[in-house]
């Protein structure tokens, strides 16, 4: 009986955002808060040139304003505030225990900037019985603070240099600009927020020197820690010499790096830098990526340099240049395979335990006599466990145009591509240009797709027909002269959805839609009806398409004595996170990175009377049911826990999903408005309408429902949807069919 009455007050007191403390036993007591800026955070502020921020007195009172307060006890989220108002300012009431902890966090919590900052503090605490528990939170700047000097001797030789410092390959950069001496102020304080498992900072070097030579160099600083200033200084390495300016990587810039916890911490900072490799032909570097099309005859100095910061460990060659001169794959570093090459004319320097030099002398140039494309990969390896890995092709070639790599990933799809090519510098086609492909690996080509020409680049028409998850190959031609540059591309691979003919489930109120030990990919509304002994959702062997189960949606009324909720019976990828009162809160959406064009399914639909009508569709209303999919991209939405999700839905709000908003990039939908035909089930189709054809996926949304505004609490108690045999659909032959 006191269960059913705990369930009852729970069902009526769905306001009391607090309801779990007000039953206990233990009794209560009061926590006052309060947080203070820690003293070594204002020392670094004061360095910008205030010491208080916007003219507050008091610095911790500016950060009040933005404060975030979450109170644990143990592991458990049992309060958060945003704001340092109501409860927080006048006392928050807890149930009596010794576990507690309080966590303050204030600001901006961006992943770089030179202005936003973030605090946090945390302190544990004791409530006890009918007692006030006084907590002082000081917080402490949680950023990685970063400053840049270069070394005077930039003078000399730099035209322009910039340093991007970056806390991972694709976001949170900022860039910090060399001046001449004359010209240089104090650098600016960057602060940056490390993403999960991400403590270190990419450092990017780039410029022109004044011979106007472009150089990029990148280092990497690992075990790095928030709360600390790191001070980089670039120095030249070589004592004021020239500069041999490394192309990615490098040795020749040294970087200093001076780390300045604001708390006390014992790490060390490491400093690794991959091996640098770069190929120069009469002293002019050759560009990083790009195919080298020479003329048949052209006479080179081709020159392969390899540096690293520690001793070089292996230095590997291999490739059809190597073929082509008799030569079989080695190691630089091996004396035998020195004495080969040199034998062939190709001399290799050991210019220190960390830099090699490979004059390949005139041992190219009767080979470059004719048309051909020639392959050279080098792999270098140093005593850190670094590597790099360079590959140079050389084209030798009269032709005007030449194949290039597909420039956009999204021109890519699972059975369509886009084809590019270019005019070659000081060329001129005059011939009509078509392009030719075929599977890698076989012998026929499809010949004759039309391109077009703008300017320098070619295009072809979009090829249509291709298989998925296929790598195929490509060249162009001028009339009937085919270019000798072949390129590559693969088709997108045409991922399924996992456990779509929904064979595999586990558990019983609530019944889950993944097999026991399995992950969770699908979930449904049972966590919240299963409260009330219900499960909205569940396998069904009675009706299916194949296998031996279908999904059973079937919408109800849970309750007790009376009081309840309407839920209609629904999947969605994604999971049920949490359940407020009554209320669902579902995290929608799974990591997804292809587009396929349309869902294909089997289903069964019995539309009920509606019985629980209201502003969406009215009481004896045939209730309908619906199926929908998107694709979005963009930044993904976070949880409480910390989990990531397309889209949160919170029913209470209700915070519902916008198929137009700006991050979804395709959607399709059927609705049923009356019920399927015969006892079985029958096949449907929902094309996806792509609102953006530039951009590629992150997440997939799906979603069914047996009563189409059960986001509302709306529909009918008699309505059920059954689901099978889920199939994305990736190729337009397949929609023909």
């Amino acid at each position: 009986m006191k269960r059913i009455l705990f369930i009852l007050c729970s069902l009526v007191l769905l306001g009391a955002c607090r309801q779990e403390d007000r039953w206990s036993d233990a009794g209560e007591g009061t926590l006052l808060l309060d947080m203070r800026q820690g003293e070594e955070v204002k020392v670094v502020s004061r360095a910008e040139g205030d010491e208080t921020e916007d003219g507050v007195s008091d610095p911790a009172e500016a950060l009040k304003e933005t404060a975030r307060v979450r109170v644990f006890q143990g592991n458990k989220l049992v309060r958060k505030y945003k704001g340092w108002g109501g409860e927080v300012e006048s006392g928050i009431t807890l149930a009596s225990g010794d576990d507690y902890k309080v966590r303050v966090t204030a600001g901006d919590s961006v992943a770089a900037s030179f202005d936003s900052k973030f605090y946090a503090g945390e302190e544990p605490f004791i409530i006890a019985k009918g007692q006030q528990t006084t907590v002082n939170v000081t917080c402490n700047i949680a950023n990685a603070l970063v400053k840049v000097n270069f070394d005077k001797e930039f003078d000399t030789y730099l035209k322009s240099a910039e340093v991007n410092v970056a806390v991972d390959a694709e976001n949170g950069g900022l860039n910090y600009q060399w001046t001449s001496s004359e010209e240089a102020a104090e650098s600016p304080v960057g602060y940056y927020t490390f993403p999960q498992g991400k403590k270190y900072f990419i450092c990017t070097l780039t410029g022109v020197t004044k011979s106007g030579e472009k150089f990029t160099q990148t280092d990497r600083i690992e075990n790095a820690e928030e709360a600390t200033l790191y001070t980089l200084t670039y120095n030249y390495g070589q004592g004021g010499e020239e500069p041999e300016i490394p192309e990615q990587g490098g040795s020749f810039f040294e970087l200093q790096v001076d780390e300045t916890p604001l708390i006390k911490r014992e790490e060390s900072v490491g400093i690794y830098q991959r091996p640098v490799i770069r190929w120069t032909n009469d002293n002019v570097v050759l560009p990083d990526g790009e195919d080298w099309t020479l003329e048949p005859g052209t006479e080179v100095s081709l020159v392969t340099l390899v540096s690293a910061s520690s001793v070089l460990s292996q230095v590997t060659v291999e490739g059809s240049l190597l073929a082509a001169l008799d030569i079989a794959s080695g190691d630089l570093l091996d004396e035998a395979f020195r004495l080969e090459l040199q034998n062939k004319g190709i001399d290799v320097a050991l210019d220190s335990e960390s830099r090699l030099t490979v004059n390949w002398n005139a041992a190219l140039n009767a080979l470059f006599e004719n048309e051909g494309v020639y392959e050279l990969t080098v792999a270098a390896a140093d005593a850190n466990n670094k590597s790099r890995t360079a590959a140079l092709s050389i084209v030798v070639s009269d032709s005007n145009v030449r194949a290039i790599a597909i420039p956009y990933i999204y021109e890519i799809w699972a059975d369509r591509a886009t084809l590019y090519a270019e005019v070659i510098e000081g060329k001129n086609p005059t011939g009509t240009l078509t392009f030719r492909y075929r599977q890698k690996g076989t012998g026929s080509w499809t010949e004759g797709i039309a391109a077009s020409r703008e300017g320098n680049q070619i295009k072809s028409v979009l090829l249509t027909g291709l298989v998925p998850g296929t790598t195929y190959e490509y060249q162009v031609l001028e009339d009937t002269k085919v270019s000798n540059v072949i390129q590559e591309f693969t088709t997108e691979t045409a991922v399924q959805l996992p456990n779509a003919g929904f064979e595999k489930w586990s558990g019983s109120t609530p019944m889950l839609i993944y097999g026991s030990g399995e992950e969770m990919f699908w979930d449904s509304g049972n966590h919240g009806s299963a409260t009330l002994n219900i499960d909205v959702t569940t396998s069904d062997s009675s009706i299916k398409h194949g296998g031996s189960y279908s999904a059973k949606l079937k919408s109800a009324y849970p309750s007790l004595l009376g009081i309840g909720k309407f839920a209609a019976g629904n999947l969605f990828i994604g999971k049920y996170l949490a359940t407020s009162g009554t209320n669902g809160v579902l995290g929608w959406g799974r990591p997804f990175a292809t587009r396929p064009l349309a869902l294909r399914g089997h289903i069964r639909y019995v539309s009920g009377t509606v019985d629980r009508g209201g502003n969406h569709i009215a009481n004896d209303q045939p209730d309908q049911g619906i199926v929908y999919i998107a694709l979005t991209d963009g930044e993904p939405e976070t949880y409480d826990d910390g989990s990531q999700w397309a889209f949160i839905v919170k029913t209470a709000d209700p915070k519902l999903f916008d198929p137009n908003a700006e991050n979804v990039l395709a959607y399709g939908e059927q609705v049923w408005t009356s019920s399927t035909d015969g006892s079985g089930m029958v096949e449907f189709t929902i094309p996806l309408d792509y609102r953006a054809t530039d951009r590629i996926p992150a997440r997939i949304i799906l979603v069914a429902s047996a009563s189409r505004y059960g986001d509302y609490f709306e529909g009918s108690t008699g309505s059920t949807m059954w689901l099978d045999d889920l199939e994305l659909i990736y190729e337009e032959s397949e929609l023909e069919k």
